[in-house]
């Protein structure tokens, strides 16, 4: 609730719910979705929220390839090239399809927010790969790097310092090339 108590509003609050699950799967964001429903009614708040979706099934890889395109350039194709079974396609199309047509499409959270929130879950995660390749998407969204070290830092008491000063070195890192 600490969240409502400061602005967030009901819709962006479930918004970075939804925004957690390519990160860190269905059931622990449904879990935290329960937890922020417990918490509307409590409030007094009206379930459900208005939809925030803003792509069809026919429009979602058009939609996700754009938003991929501005913040990732050249999409994972290298990353995924040579995956065993020649599945490392279909990975890529629904990288594409779902976490950034069906999630990073969606309304309440403009780009630059949802960016910004990705890379504090990977820094939970301590996710060294994706918090390099996200450091860039989040340059390109239009974060700046003292706007990232300030979110790191923010993060900071709730993860700990050995996830906050890795992604911290990470941002040294990119910053410095």
């Amino acid at each position: 609730g600490a969240a409502l108590n400061v602005g967030v509003t009901p819709e962006e609050l479930r918004e970075v719910m939804y925004l957690t699950a390519p990160f860190i799967g269905f059931p622990k964001m449904l879990n935290a979705v329960a937890t922020v429903n417990e918490v509307f009614t409590e409030r007094g708040i009206s379930l459900p929220l208005v939809k925030q979706c803003t792509v069809t099934e026919e429009t979602r890889h058009e939609a996700g390839k754009t938003i991929q395109d501005k913040l990732y350039p050249g999409g994972i194709a290298s990353v995924m090239e040579g995956v065993p079974g020649d599945l490392g396609g279909d990975v890529e199309q629904f990288l594409t399809d779902y976490f950034f047509g069906d999630i990073y499409s969606r309304g309440a959270l403009d780009l630059k927010t949802r960016e910004l929130l990705g890379y504090c879950v990977l820094t939970t995660l301590e996710a060294e790969s994706q918090l390099h390749s996200h450091y860039h998407g989040n340059i390109n969204a239009g974060n700046s790097p003292e706007t990232l070290t300030a979110a790191v830092i923010q993060c900071l008491p709730y993860i700990g310092f050995p996830a906050a000063i890795k992604a911290l070195r990470i941002i040294k890192e990119e910053y410095a090339k």
